[in-house]
């Protein structure tokens, strides 16, 4: 029986939800909005990610191709590649060494996760990595489904929560 484990980049394996929401604050900021505390990100985060956003902008004035722009502008510039979640690399040591299938998912564009990636040395880790690309309202489940699909499964995608059958495998979500 095969094992597919799929992490979740944003806020699992990379520890960047202060980043994210400095990001989020920075707008608010040049929009003369006051900034959300971290109990209000939590609050308001939503897939798609249009939702979180409509509960601080008007999504008809201030469009999403606008938002992603200057959220992964910022995000690509703040970035540390210390990130790393603590003893997430010993699991992934331990996944690999016991045969398991990692792939890793994340609603950012490639271009923003891919250099930190690279220099933590952790691409050899998964069998596939799929981001948001130019995609600006795609979910991580979204993302989720297209990889399930490619390793033959069955998918199923409520409004919350990703669920997924693999025949005769076993499956672990991190984070989505």
């Amino acid at each position: 029986m095969g094992v597919h484990v799929f992490w979740d980049w944003n806020g699992t394996l990379c520890d960047d939800v202060l980043l994210s929401l400095e990001a989020v604050n920075q707008m608010l900021r040049k929009r003369s909005r006051p900034p959300i505390g971290l109990d209000e990100y939590y609050r308001y985060i939503d897939v798609p990610i249009s939702r979180f956003y409509a509960h601080l902008f008007d999504l008809d004035q201030l469009p999403m191709a606008v938002i992603s722009d200057e959220f992964q502008g910022y995000y690509r510039t703040h970035l540390r590649t210390d990130c790393l979640t603590p003893g997430a690399l010993d699991v992934l040591n331990q996944l690999r060494d016991a045969g398991a299938k990692q792939y890793l998912l994340t609603s950012s564009h490639r271009e923003s996760v891919l250099p930190t990636l690279e220099k933590l040395g952790l691409l050899p880790y998964f069998d596939a990595f799929l981001a948001a690309e130019e995609q600006l309202d795609l979910a991580a489940e979204e993302t989720g489904l297209e990889v399930v699909l490619d390793v033959g499964a069955h998918a199923d995608v409520p409004e919350r929560a990703l669920r997924m059958t693999l025949p005769n495998q076993r499956t672990a979500l991190f984070g989505i």
